[in-house]
């Protein structure tokens, strides 16, 4: 039997799924709209991974030393980004490297930077923590787990406030609970937009550290607990970091399936003109981080 031309079937790959059309009800002026190529099929692919990592699951704890990184990172499936906050005037010499594993307790960052030079304080908290950590030599995770998105504090205009619970009228229980005992300073202008809640994490190649609890208009210390390791290789000039945040710290209740938002960053100088790079670009007209509408998403392999 003859196949007929209104017989054949056009299959459509769309946003919402695969979609059959019978070509007798299409008119030759639509079918350049309706079908798409395989190229641009692979290309939209291809921008999708671009702005995914992925973190590898781990069966046990794994203990930190960036000079001889665990076996576990081996399963890791890094980011790598050497362009500036606008994706543009990529520099192979400073070079990111990002890894993250992941176990039910604890998310696990690893960094591998290649510098030209190193800019570090040498004062800091005896625990390492140093404040402003920013205006040196640093490498950065911002995360945002689902349950940020829904945290609605602001900080007080005139002042820092003791808790965000007293400015949103937020619950003392789970997370909100570790969030009234953080105080929260008001910065202008950085975080002032509904969606700037998340994780900021900080490490310098000396390992001094900061992690910071970021809300709409103001951030605070989180408190996290995390733990570091951290090597320099003055000969290869590469400097490793490797970094254990209790998940706690993150979210009140983690679920693998649900995928976070994230951004990766490079800071290297002390005075301007500085290096600042990013995984995924800000795209802001001046160098700046805090534009999580640019995060890209991270996923977790079970």
């Amino acid at each position: 039997m003859p196949l007929r031309y209104s017989d054949i079937a056009v299959k459509l790959i769309l946003p919402c799924g695969l979609v059959c059309w019978s070509a007798g009800h299409l008119r030759w002026s639509q079918l350049p709209e309706l079908v798409f190529s395989e190229e641009s099929v692979m290309q939209s692919k291809a921008e999708i991974s671009r702005s995914e990592i992925t973190a590898a699951r781990v069966s046990d704890e794994i203990r930190l030393d960036a000079a001889s990184p665990a076996k576990e990172w081996e399963s890791a499936v890094p980011v790598r980004f050497s362009t500036d906050w606008q994706g543009k005037n990529a520099d192979p010499a400073l070079e990111t490297e990002v890894s993250v594993l992941w176990s039910p307790a604890t998310l696990y960052l690893r960094f591998v930077c290649h510098y030209r030079d190193l800019f570090v304080f040498d004062d800091s908290d005896p625990n390492g923590r140093r404040d402003y950590l920013w205006d040196r030599d640093v490498a950065e995770a911002f995360l945002q787990p689902p349950d940020s998105i829904s945290k609605t504090a602001h900080v007080a205009p005139d002042a820092s406030v003791r808790g965000a619970e007293q400015s949103s009228g937020m619950s003392s229980t789970g997370e909100d609970a570790h969030v009234s005992s953080i105080s929260y300073h008001k910065v202008e202008g950085d975080y002032d937009t509904p969606y700037a809640s998340y994780k900021e994490f900080e490490i310098a190649p000396n390992g001094m550290w900061i992690d910071l609890d970021i809300i709409p208009s103001g951030r605070g210390d989180l408190k996290s607990g995390l733990t570091r390791s951290v090597r320099v290789d003055a000969e290869r000039k590469v400097w490793t970091a490797e970094l254990a945040i209790p998940m706690s710290a993150l979210t009140t209740k983690f679920d693998p399936s649900a995928k976070w938002r994230v951004n990766f960053y490079r800071v290297e100088g002390k005075a301007e003109p500085r290096e600042y790079m990013a995984w995924q670009p800000t795209m802001s007209p001046q160098p700046n981080f805090h534009v999580p509408e640019r995060f890209g998403t991270l996923r977790f392999a079970c």
